[in-house]
């Protein structure tokens, strides 16, 4: 079955699409224009000035190396470079490389690539016009065109992350469930798209049999139907396995030409314009066609996830830990049901025009208060907390207790002021009961003893207090809000303003961290003024001018400021022309991302490069008549070696999970 009969049936089975008086399957071929000027193959990839000038590149080819050999290194890199290639030229670039490789080892490797979602493929289509009897009898020769996935390696990238996201956010259904879910996750990351019986068989088999549950195929399927409800696996179809530019082209064609076919007096002007609009439907309602027995992790889920405990961990640095456990559990009840992050049309080319980018902004807003269960209030906050047996104490949150200091001169006026939010709970932190065992977002752990019925869980959390704490986020006079109101008194997360919120707060942290609170507060300033000269510059921020240009030259090196002309004569002359400074968001946010993304590589580099420098001593360690007897069958300095390699791994991972925690925000 191709793509068209694939996109016929998902169309048919949509009672809600407009269908034209035409037949819809009178299309020509498909016609994509891919630029190539990106970046170039080349053999000096391990060079770092190479590495440095695509810093996506080094790192999902050492992801790839890591996971699955020097063989798959080598076809992501012609992949990365090429953007789309067939098997004929994959061949002949690969055997003018390092690693040549014969048809039938590019082919299985190929085939492990694309089961583990990091290589998607697109065939070409028969034209409906191809006659053979014209062609000297001769078949259409259906080339197979091959891209590389970026999805998939961010989900080898964050495997870890998965695994213990999912297992923490299902912690209310007990221990079994927990493990039960975890090897579910394992194994579909180790083995990709798999079908439901498939998974059932593996978890069956598994070794954890002092469970019985793991035995039994009806809660097995239950986990795994959870799983898809949440999100967290999702559905495949023939269409995911096709880059969404090739989808677009072949939507967009079919729209354009059936256009024509119905009108042929519109401009062509007009006739671009209906097919962008009717693509868009269409390409909409094909990318989120979820149907079928084949499963795959979820990276978008994983997105959604990490979004909402980044704005709980903001509105915590603002309101404190409890307001930001209610924020934290109202992102579990919008759980799934909130807007994607990575839209597939932004990887088509379509925002390359501002009204079109205008125009999805303006279409997101609406989505995150519109959209079909995102919108929530104090009672399914209250809901939520009862079923997942959360303790949690909001008593004295938001309450002022004004201590008199002059008991004996009650008449006495006496100036008060009101502490703010932090203090408060600063001063109440004894008195509140706050359970240790809630990590940062709010979950409850898992528990030997359950004593969660000692305490009545309606006087901890009301309805009054849980309202109190909605209205604080959502008051619009705070510096930042977290939560929007509804007309009919809901609430909802604004997470199209949050989502450049949260990039604008990480990245002043880190100019922060890295070039001092001068830097920031210089920065901050231009961006309040948008377009500052240096002499306004420097009476802004009470610093001497030398100290001024100095601090703007370290910024304009890493793109957070940009130097603007602005020539006061008609001649352009040097002597009357004022220079002005001003930030350029994309360009911000983009340079911070390339600089995080090489940090990721370069540290997965670094381990890789250790464990093969020290790969005899640590084979030797890892044999099974060692393995327990290292003490004494190893010598002392071996030792010491194999502590130095373990301490120096665990800190590299530790390092590399608050990179991608930092890096992760730019991917919102």
């Amino acid at each position: 079955m191709g793509l068209l009969d694939t996109i016929d049936k998902i169309e048919n089975k949509d009672n809600d699409q407009n269908n034209t008086s035409h037949n819809p399957n009178d299309i020509g071929t498909r016609n994509v224009n891919i630029n190539n000027d990106d970046f170039y193959y080349s053999k000096d990839m391990e060079n770092i000035s190479v590495r440095s000038i695509r810093p996506k590149t080094f790192l999902y080819t050492t992801t790839i190396k890591k996971f699955l050999g020097e063989k798959a290194e080598a076809i992501a890199k012609i992949l990365i470079s090429k953007q789309r290639i067939t098997l004929k030229a994959l061949y002949s670039y690969l055997n003018s490389t390092d690693v040549p490789m014969d048809l039938s080892s590019i082919k299985k490797t190929l085939v492990s690539m694309i089961q583990l979602n990091l290589i998607k493929y697109y065939q070409d289509e028969i034209p409906r016009n191809f006659n053979p009897k014209l062609n000297n009898n001769k078949k259409f020769k259906q080339k197979i065109h091959y891209s590389l996935n970026d999805e998939g390696i961010n989900v080898l990238l964050y495997s870890g992350e998965i695994i213990t996201a999912s297992t923490s956010y299902h912690s209310y259904m007990g221990k079994p469930a927990m493990l039960l879910i975890e090897q579910i996750m394992t194994n579909c990351l180790q083995f990709g798209f798999l079908s439901i019986d498939q998974i059932i068989m593996t978890v069956k088999n598994s070794e954890h049999t002092e469970f019985p549950e793991f035995g039994d195929e009806e809660f097995i399927k239950q986990c795994i139907d959870i799983l898809i409800k949440d999100g967290w696996l999702s559905k495949t179809t023939p269409l995911d396995q096709c880059p969404p530019r090739d989808l677009w082209a072949l939507v967009y064609n079919r729209e354009y030409y059936n256009i024509g076919q119905v009108d042929k007096t519109l401009s062509e002007l007009k006739r671009k314009h209906q097919s962008v609009l009717k693509s868009k439907e269409k390409f909409n309602v094909l990318t989120s066609f979820s149907q079928g027995n084949v499963l795959k992790i979820s990276l978008d889920r994983l997105w959604k996830y990490k979004r909402v405990m980044h704005i709980a961990k903001l509105s915590e640095s603002i309101h404190g830990i409890h307001i930001a456990k209610i924020l934290s559990f109202c992102g579990d009840i919008v759980g799934n049901k909130q807007p994607s992050l990575r839209d597939p049309l932004k990887q088509c080319g379509l925002f390359d025009d501002a009204n079109e980018k205008t125009a999805f902004i303006e279409e997101s807003q609406y989505k995150d208060e519109n959209t079909k269960g995102c919108s929530f209030d104090a009672l399914d906050i209250q809901r939520f907390i009862k079923q997942r047996k959360i303790p949690i104490n909001l008593n004295n949150v938001l309450i002022n207790t004004l201590v008199e200091k002059n008991n004996q001169n009650p008449n006495k006026r006496v100036k008060r002021e009101n502490p703010s939010l932090n203090d408060i709970q600063e001063e109440n932190e004894d008195d509140l009961d706050i359970d240790l065992d809630l990590d940062s977002n709010g979950k409850r752990s898992i528990k030997d003893e359950d004593d969660d019925d000692e305490f009545d869980i309606n006087t901890r959390a009301s309805i009054p207090e849980i309202n109190a704490c909605l209205q604080l986020l959502s008051d619009d006079m705070q510096s930042i809000q977290f939560l929007k109101k509804t007309a009919t008194g809901r609430y909802y997360f604004p997470f199209t303003e949050l989502n450049s919120i949260i990039k604008q707060n990480v990245y002043d942290g880190l100019i922060e961290s890295s070039l001092g609170v001068s830097s920031l507060r210089l920065l901050r300033c231009v961006r309040a003024n948008r377009l500052v000269t240096e002499k306004t510059l420097c009476s802004l921020v009470l610093l001497k001018d030398k100290d001024v240009r100095h601090i703007v030259t370290k910024l304009i090196k890493i793109n957070a400021v940009e130097i603007q002309e602005l020539p006061k004569a008609s001649d352009r002359s040097a002597a009357r022309t004022v220079f002005l400074y001003r930030i350029d968001e994309t360009h911000q946010y983009q340079y911070m991302e390339d600089n995080l993304c090489w940090n990721i590589a370069n540290l997965i580099n670094k381990v890789e490069l250790l464990k093969e420098k020290n790969k005899v001593l640590l084979a030797k360690a890892e044999r099974e008549d060692v393995v327990g007897k290292e003490e004494e069958l190893l010598l002392a300095s071996e030792l010491s070696q194999l502590k130095m390699i373990n301490e120096r791994e665990i800190s590299s991972y530790v390092r590399l999970n608050r990179l991608l925690c930092l890096w992760e925000v730019f991917q919102f």
